[in-house]
This record gives C-alpha cells, sequence and structure tokens, in this order.
C-alpha cells in the first residue's frame, strides 16, 4: 500500500494503513513514489539552487507585471519566435521547473533584447544578476538544469500509471541510477552527449573546453542525485522475490508451512506461466 504519508493514511489509530492491516496483516505500506521522487530531485548543490533561482526571478520580473507581459509578446512576435510566452513555475511541481527553463533558454536572445530594452532598476530583484544572460557558464548551467530536469521528468511519468507496481519502481529507479553514474564517469572524459541542450549550447556558441568547475558541479550534482535514488528507493526484500515470480524460488524456506501447501499449487499451474 502507498501513500504520501498524511495522517489521514498513515495514522497509527485512525488512519487508514492500520484499518487494512487489521483485515491483512501481511499487507506492507511504502511512501509514495513519486513524492520521494521529488524529496531526491529538491536535493542540489548551492550554485545549481542559486541559477535556479535567478531563473525563476527573471521569469517572474516578465511574467508578473503585465505591462511586461505584454512588451515581451510583442517583441518575440517582432523576431518571428517559436514561442510568445515564458512559462510560470508552480512551487508545489517541482519537476515543472524543467519545462519552465526550457522555454527560458529557448528564448534566451529575446529575454536579453527585452532587459537590454526596458532595464530593471535598483529595486528590482533581478538588479544585481541583470547581465547574467550574456555570461556563458552561466547559461551552461541554465542548459545542464534542463536536460537533468528532462530526464526526472520522465522518470517521474515512467513511475506512474494503473499497473505500475513496486517492483516496476524499483526497476525505473534502478535503471536512472545507472544512467546518472555511465553519465558521471563519462563528464571525467569531456563527453556530454546525454545532455542534448547543454551540447546544442555548446556546438551554437562553439564552446569545445568546459570550464573545471562546472564539470565538477555537473558530477557531483550526477553522483548526488544517484546517492538519493538510492537512499530513497532501498532494494526491496528478497522475502518479496515471490510475488514478481513464484515459479522460480524455493517456496518451502522462503514461507510457513501454512502458506506451503497453497503456494505449491500456485507455482505448479501451467496456465499462469504462460500468460
Amino acid at each position: 500500500m502507498s501513500s504520501d504519508g498524511a495522517r489521514a493514511m498513515s495514522g497509527i489509530r485512525t488512519g487508514l494503513f492500520p484499518r487494512v492491516k487489521a483485515v491483512a496483516p501481511e499487507c506492507v505500506w511504502v511512501h509514495c513514489s513519486i513524492h520521494r521522487e521529488a524529496l531526491v530531485v529538491k536535493k542540489m548543490p548551492l550554485s545549481l539552487t542559486e541559477t535556479m533561482q535567478e531563473c525563476v526571478k527573471f521569469i517572474n520580473f516578465i511574467k508578473s507585471r503585465p505591462l511586461n507581459s505584454r512588451i515581451f509578446s510583442a517583441l518575440c512576435k517582432e523576431m518571428g519566435s517559436d514561442h510568445e510566452h515564458l512559462l510560470l513555475h508552480c512551487e508545489v511541481r517541482w519537476l515543472s521547473r524543467g519545462n519552465v527553463l526550457k522555454r527560458l533558454i529557448e528564448l534566451k536572445e529575446e529575454v536579453s533584447v527585452f532587459l537590454e530594452q526596458n532595464p530593471p532598476t535598483s529595486k528590482d530583484a533581478i538588479f544585481e544578476f541583470k547581465d547574467r544572460f550574456h555570461d556563458a557558464n552561466w547559461l551552461v548551467k541554465v542548459a545542464y538544469i534542463c536536460d537533468v530536469f528532462d530526464f526526472l521528468n520522465n522518470l517521474n511519468l515512467a513511475l506512474q500509471g494503473e499497473n505500475v507496481t513496486i517492483f516496476k519502481v524499483q526497476e525505473k529507479v534502478e535503471a536512472a541510477t545507472k544512467k546518472l553514474n555511465l553519465w558521471s564517469r563519462r563528464i571525467k572524459t569531456g563527453n556530454y552527449e546525454a545532455f542534448t541542450m547543454l551540447t546544442a549550447f555548446q556546438k551554437e556558441n562553439n564552446i569545445s573546453f568546459m570550464p573545471h568547475d562546472i564539470s565538477a558541479l555537473i558530477q557531483e550534482h550526477l553522483q548526488g542525485l544517484e546517492t538519493n535514488l538510492k537512499e530513497y528507493f532501498p532494494p526491496i526484500n528478497s522475502n518479496k522475490e515471490w510475488i514478481r515470480n513464484p515459479f522460480s524460488i524455493n517456496i518451502e524456506t522462503t514461507f510457513s508451512d501454512l502458506n506451503v501447501e497453497s503456494l505449491i499449487e500456485l507455482s505448479c499451474d501451467t496456465a499462469l506461466k504462460d500468460i
């Protein structure tokens, strides 16, 4: 049984889980996989967190003011852009930042022109870092965040659905940790091909060598994601393996005498083996 840990679901006395447990003693509670992934994603190096916060402030400077929003939309039309609006970020949906930052990096030229034509004043939140869109290293970090959040969004979708079991979740998470480990090792050799937005930005701006501090930052983040995924998604107890495949285990050493006879019949059912 999976839930987000709210008292109504997991409370000791009045929660749903203890009531289910009273009827089905073998029932096991696990924390919601989507919520666990969101907790994993929130842990980022300080430099990347600050970069994201600055991006959100740039977006708010344009989107939260109707006049700025209209001027920016008209500018995008004039420049023949594929999009005419930035996307607002919702704090509740943490992973939505991937789409928000992707739109920002796609409209980086338009945002840069807008800031030159409508410079922020000292009272604006973005005044201290208003020239970030001329900083290639800052844009590299934004492009990397777009790529990694796109990967995490796809993982998030893979953990949802009617037929997604705890075993399927574990398989998807294990595949994700192996990819993160592979990417981290590739970065040591200067290989960034797994990050499409980042490599596209490098080619667009003729960046042949990634600064060491940014390379180390990306590697630190990938290693942190791998570690946190393993922490929040620990391996499933081997005693539960019979649920996935009751035909490949030693029943007599796994179960009590009361359950062995029923499971022998199940494991010998050839019709089930063919499904």
